[in-house]
């Protein structure tokens, strides 16, 4: 499964469980579950600055828990893929996801883009 598939993955099952999502919230979660499309028109830069541009300066648990999950997908964007450091990033932010009692699935992969 490729890195943008869990990212878009871990997303949606946050945006469907989530409560009480702003509006900046509710894109943050749709620019992570389009990053596969801005990924294969090239344009990762953009897509990242477009997530903290929606992010803002919200530092709620939500926009906390939303924010390691693009931390999750930055952890390979700009250097050499290093699929050991994002299987550690994936097992904090899945940690984190389901201490805060969302389920997501466990069989999420990030070995390649």
């Amino acid at each position: 499964m490729p890195v943008t598939v869990t990212i878009a993955t871990l997303a949606g099952a946050v945006l469907a469980q989530m409560p009480g999502l702003s509006a900046e919230q509710r894109l943050s979660l749709q620019l992570l579950q389009d990053m596969q499309a801005w990924r294969a028109r090239q344009c990762l830069d953009d897509w990242a600055d477009a997530f903290c541009d929606a992010q803002g300066e919200d530092a709620s648990p939500n926009a906390r828990l939303i924010a390691m999950i693009f931390e999750l997908a930055q952890v390979n964007l700009y250097t050499l893929f290093d699929a050991g450091r994002a299987r550690h990033a994936l097992r904090a932010v899945h940690a984190a996801l389901t201490d805060a009692g969302y389920a997501v699935p466990r069989d999420l992969d990030v070995s390649c883009w």
